[in-house]
């Protein structure tokens, strides 16, 4: 009676990742990634490098919710939270972001929706400034 274990399975399929390596004449080692070619056999381009977008941020206004609400939202939490989404997709989900919004109203928050642009650590300062404020976030999304 045999007995499968997942750690012999790993060590086959080690083995035979590194003949196959061995065979096609690349390392297989932990800090190189797998070689990645074209159908043609040719490696394809690097990706573009991304130019940081420079730093915005714009409140949105948020629509009331028309319709009622077909669920009972319990007790309400409380509290503010901002709502950040990058500027360039903001178009392509606003909807889905004023659902959220007023869902978050619903359960007693006081959201309010932001675009931003720019670098983490600028994205770091402004909730920074928020926390620091008296009337302080609850959280951010």
């Amino acid at each position: 009676m045999s007995r499968n274990c997942n750690h012999c399975g790993s060590l086959n399929l080690r083995a035979a990742l590194l003949a196959l390596s061995a065979l096609c004449g690349f390392s297989l080692s932990a800090g190189e990634p797998l070689p990645t070619l074209r159908p043609d056999g040719t490696v394809p381009p690097p990706p573009p490098e991304y130019a940081a977008q420079p730093f915005s941020l714009e409140q949105v206004r948020i629509p009331s919710r028309p319709e009622p609400l077909d669920f009972e939202p319990g007790l309400p939490s409380g509290g503010r939270v901002a709502v950040i989404v990058e500027a360039s997709t903001y178009a392509a989900v606003s909807t889905s972001v004023a659902t959220y919004a007023a869902d978050l109203t619903a359960h007693g928050f006081d959201p309010f929706v932001l675009t931003f642009s720019g670098t983490a650590e600028e994205l770091k300062g402004v909730l920074t400034s928020y926390y620091i404020k008296e009337d302080s976030l609850s959280g951010a999304v």
